[in-house]
């Protein structure tokens, strides 16, 4: 063979880098297309408007949560986590997904949010890892930017009710819950601060 046919310069590593884009080429181009179905509109009705404003809480969070001192711990709690929110569904749906710890356990979450059109008010539902599922019911104060949420299953007498700054790098709620007599059982503030985008500057 005449040296001057490239393959026979070839190393062993040229061999396997050409094998390797050879692959990679057919397996794009073999590439299953989405199905027709995928492609179809949604049924019913668009995403309601009104969701945007929990818009925010689409994106990656870190969490501090205080638990003020109380019957369960005379001293309190601290907690810190992760939390990713996403819009689900054609965005009828906003989802976060969390995890926080105490250093000594932990505990993962669920929370949906979604705007009733025929009750016109929000709701929100609290799914946990410790067996908890909680439903609120919202009322959004545009002026005050402020979601507050009322607990609908309560255990016994109790009340729930939480308040919800939202902002668009910074989410605070603040947890209340009372007995019957009107006294606080369980007082927390749940800080949320978004986490800045891969390769965003730190200034």
């Amino acid at each position: 063979m005449s040296s001057d046919n490239p393959s026979s310069r070839m190393t062993p590593l040229s061999l396997l880098l050409l094998t390797l884009a050879a692959s990679a080429i057919s397996c794009t181009a073999h590439a299953p297309l989405p199905s027709p179905e995928a492609q179809l509109p949604y049924a019913g009705t668009p995403p309601p408007e009104q969701l945007q404003v929990l818009a925010p809480w689409v994106g990656s969070w870190t969490l501090d949560i205080q638990v003020a001192p109380g019957a369960q711990s005379k001293q309190g709690v601290h907690f810190t986590g992760k939390a990713v929110g996403e819009q689900q569904l054609n965005g009828q749906f906003i989802r976060v997904n969390g995890e926080t710890s105490n250093g000594s356990t932990r505990e993962e979450y669920t929370i949906l949010y979604r705007y009733d059109a025929a009750k016109a008010h929000y709701r929100r539902w609290y799914f946990s890892s410790i067996g908890l599922a909680s439903e609120f019911e919202g009322h959004w104060d545009a002026s005050r930017q402020e979601m507050t949420w009322t607990l609908l299953n309560p255990i016994g007498n109790q009340t729930g009710t939480l308040v919800e700054s939202v902002s668009s790098n910074v989410m605070t709620t603040r947890v209340t819950y009372r007995d019957g007599d009107g006294n606080i059982v369980r007082s927390a503030v749940n800080r949320a601060t978004r986490e800045p985008l891969p390769g965003a500057s730190h200034k």
